[in-house]
């Protein structure tokens, strides 16, 4: 039996919010579903699919669009993203050389990406060395040949990072990531998501002034209409990175340069403000630190303001939490 996949996916999705999925999968199985539709279409539902963690059904759908269209480099990467998680692995082979003969002219952005992921995913999984160094320059070639096609494009030089820190290079990928966000000349003008991982990969070593250096033109090239990062997470980092420089040059001494840790308090405020809904985790942190500057620089009044703002967002959550 045949079903158009746009109607399909909206049937999926209303199953999912009435919870009766288990209906809608025994439908599928009892009736042998196929499916038609335009690639964008199979991509959709598959993403559907596999967002709610059928990584499976997600790649018997993209099954059906591979075979309808069998160059869609988009459907022969998304198998690659899901079959991986559902151990398809075979299938994700024959896919992977596939993709990998198609003209990289043909290739979108998830073509590359994908292929590197896959490629990353087998260094993962074998512990022999010729092995890993196959995956690992088969993985830069196609790093290469994405940076010539798509030169606009940051994820090339992040997925750069991830090869050379999977191969346990990870100094050298930071050197490379470093070298790429120091570049004037860099065609790919917007790189939130490797500032992104640069800060946390310095935050995480001590390295703060690094942090401060390059936080705000993070923050600064994730301003686009649709945010490809947290861009309050660059706020909480430098935030962090400032507050660990002032206390290290405070040394315990009391009323010490208000104006930055004035500084300091508007950044875990803008942290507090704009991180996204789902990073409860960081507010404990933001809270303590936020306290920590205002006692230690004897700024009570900016302590009070903070203290009823963390009610009124309590109550609110209340209030949200009472309604649901």
């Amino acid at each position: 039996m045949k079903k158009y996949v746009k109607q399909t996916s909206v049937d999926f999705l209303i199953s999912l919010k009435n919870r009766t999925s288990d209906s809608f999968f025994l439908e599928w199985d009892n009736n042998s579903l196929e499916f038609e539709g335009s690639p964008n279409e199979f991509h959709n539902f598959s993403a559907e699919l596999a967002r709610n963690g059928y990584y499976g059904r997600a790649c018997a759908v993209l099954e059906y669009g591979i075979e309808t269209y069998p160059m869609n480099t988009d459907l022969l990467a998304d198998f690659l993203n899901y079959g991986i998680k559902c151990n398809q692995l075979e299938m994700c082979h024959r896919i992977f050389n596939e993709l990998d003969e198609i003209d990289d002219k043909r290739k979108t952005w998830r073509a590359f990406d994908f292929s590197i992921d896959y490629l990353l995913f087998l260094i993962e999984k074998t512990n022999n060395e010729e092995e890993i160094q196959k995956f690992k320059e088969h993985a830069l070639n196609i790093i290469y040949r994405f940076k010539q096609s798509m030169p606009n494009n940051e994820l090339p030089y992040l997925a750069e990072y991830q090869v050379y820190e999977s191969t346990f290079e990870k100094r050298l990928g930071l050197k490379k990531l470093e070298e790429f966000l120091n570049d004037n000349n860099r065609q790919a003008k917007v790189a939130p998501k490797c500032h992104l991982k640069y800060i946390e990969e310095m935050l995480s070593m001590g390295q703060y002034e690094q942090v401060v250096l390059y936080a705000n033109d993070g923050a600064a090239e994730a301003a686009e209409e649709q945010e490809g990062v947290d861009t309050g997470y660059f706020f909480y980092a430098l935030a962090l990175a400032m507050d660990a420089l002032w206390l290290k040059a405070d040394k315990g001494k009391t009323n010490v340069d208000k104006d930055e840790a004035h500084k300091i308090l508007k950044y875990y405020q803008t942290a507090y403000d704009t991180l996204d809904d789902d990073k409860h985790q960081f507010f404990k942190v933001i809270s303590k630190r936020y306290k920590i500057i205002a006692n230690v620089a004897e700024i009570s009044s900016q302590l009070n303001e903070w203290r009823n703002e963390q009610l009124l967002s309590n109550l609110q959550q209340m209030i949200s939490d009472l309604k649901q």
